[in-house]
């Protein structure tokens, strides 16, 4: 996920600490089920190639 990692802190605002902070949301979503609320929109907006918005959303998951 270092990989992952890097491309989130090209996004303007994002760095080392919130990258982590977005892998930990990552990494505890149930892969199994499919995503609701602000996870799937972060994945909708990820997919569409708006990663600070992806990122937005990813925080504000992380937060409920």
């Amino acid at each position: 996920m270092s990989d992952l990692k890097d491309r989130l802190q090209t996004i303007d605002g994002i760095g080392p600490a919130t990258a982590d902070d977005i892998l930990a949301v990552l990494e505890d979503t149930d892969s199994e089920s499919e995503p609701q609320g602000y996870m799937a929109k972060a994945i909708h907006a990820a997919e569409n190639g708006d990663y600070r918005q992806a990122g937005i959303y990813l925080k504000r998951a992380q937060e409920e």
